[in-house]
Order: C-alpha cells, then sequence, then structure tokens
C-alpha cells in the first residue's frame, strides 16, 4: 500500500462534489500516456500520484487490467479511444466491488485528508491505513449524534486481506452509564460507506491501533495515543486543514 500525500488540499473545507472542475493530468510510462483525471483543485496529489505509478512502474509494469493499491483505495487501469492508460478508481457512490470511473477525485481526496492527519499526529512509521472495503463496527443511531468517539483494536485480516479494520464508531450519553447495550445495536459497514454516513470519520482511519478519536459535528475534538495523551491538540486548534 502506498504512503499517502501529506499536503492538504486547497480548498480542504469544501467536498469534491462541491465546485467539482475535471483536470487531466499525464505522464509517460514507456511508450504509452497515463492519464490521471481529477478536480482541478487536486493538482498537487495528481503530480504526486504520477511519479508514485511511474516509480511503481519502474518495477512492477503497468497496463491495461492492472490494480494498484493507492492509500484507502485500489486503482484499475484501462485503455481509453485515445490508446491512454486512465486511472480509474472504485465507483465509491455505486457499487464499488464491482464498478470503476475514470477519475481519481475521492481517492486523491481522502488520501490528502488522511495523510494530514497522519503527519500531524507523528504516526507515519505505525499508520495502518484500512482499504475502503475493510469494515468496521458502529452502535446504531451513532451517526446522527454531534458528540461521538472511534477507537482502533488491533484486527486480524482473512485470507482475502479483506477484513475488520479494528475501528469501532461510538458514542456515550447520560443514561449510558448503567445501562447494558444490547448486541442488537452493535452493525457493521464497509469503510467506504463512511462517504455516505459521515465522511469527515475517513479523513483519522489511518492512525495506529490504541488511538481514541472524538468528535465534535465534523470536527475533530481530541485525536488520543495509546498512552492518554491529546496529539491533537498540541499543534492544532481547527480541525482537519
Amino acid at each position: 500500500m502506498q504512503t499517502p500525500d501529506t499536503t492538504p488540499n486547497n480548498s480542504s473545507n469544501d467536498t469534491p462534489e462541491e465546485g467539482y472542475q475535471p483536470r487531466d493530468f499525464t505522464t509517460q510510462l514507456s511508450n504509452q500516456t497515463l492519464l490521471v483525471r481529477c478536480d482541478y483543485r487536486l493538482e498537487h496529489q495528481a503530480e504526486w500520484l504520477l511519479q508514485t505509478l511511474t516509480d511503481i512502474h519502474a518495477t512492477d509494469p503497468i497496463s491495461e487490467g492492472t490494480s494498484v493499491e493507492i492509500g484507502w483505495s485500489v486503482l484499475t487501469f484501462i485503455k481509453d479511444e485515445a490508446g491512454r492508460l486512465v486511472a480509474c478508481e472504485p465507483d465509491f457512490g455505486e457499487s464499488p466491488f464491482e464498478s470503476v470511473i475514470p477519475d481519481v477525485t475521492m481517492t486523491l481526496h481522502i488520501v490528502a485528508e488522511q495523510g494530514y492527519v497522519i503527519a500531524q499526529t507523528h504516526t507515519e512509521e505505525r499508520a495502518r491505513i484500512p482499504r475502503f472495503d475493510e469494515t468496521l463496527i458502529f452502535r446504531e443511531g451513532v451517526f446522527e449524534e454531534e458528540f461521538i468517539y472511534l477507537e482502533r483494536e488491533e484486527s486480524a485480516a482473512d485470507e482475502d486481506g479483506e477484513g475488520d479494520s479494528g475501528w469501532f464508531v461510538g458514542y456515550e450519553r447520560d443514561e449510558d452509564e448503567n445501562e447494558e447495550i444490547s448486541e442488537d445495536e452493535f452493525s457493521a459497514c464497509y469503510v467506504y460507506e463512511l462517504l455516505q454516513k459521515r465522511p469527515e470519520l475517513l479523513t483519522v482511519l489511518g492512525l495506529p491501533p490504541g488511538y481514541v478519536v472524538t468528535f465534535s459535528s465534523n470536527e475533530i475534538d481530541a485525536i488520543v495515543d495509546e498512552n492518554d495523551n491529546d496529539v491533537w491538540n498540541t499543534e492544532n486548534t481547527n480541525g482537519v486543514a
């Protein structure tokens, strides 16, 4: 899995859908043109991706049908009518297990946000970015709550490399202190489903096991490491850049 770019978006308060304007970025891989299409605001990340793919191609040639893991995503390459090799991301909005789209905006947007959080918490050496098709556990109703937390534990992937990310998303209320919670109140979803449920949570999923993150609405409130140190508010006060 490729290490994410750590440079935040210039317009990080915008989601990729807001003001989306596609732009094509290209480079040469041997005798073929490689094309990366994404929102124009992700120019830095697109250039990073082109260089990353060039480096991969030098030892493991990329051709039509090749798949490459980039951070939380998997890119597949197809040829367009002009014979160019086009990077495609899973169709996260419809059927990411079956379809791809000739655009990498969502892949690069999340890569940049996750990379920023990892860099700011100095967890580069221990970061574990779950793939879009890994799962997490959540308490029912949590995505409608204002104050929530995420906690990561160690987990083991299954034989296919697709398994539990180790993340749990929950909330606490005063009346919960002495209340026994039924197993029926817990569910699982794929990582990519957070794009619809609570997209800001994706930004912290690269943090190592033992970390706890609290959110207030859509802003990170604190990130606490395995030694109970708040490693977010020492340098940041305004959330993800």
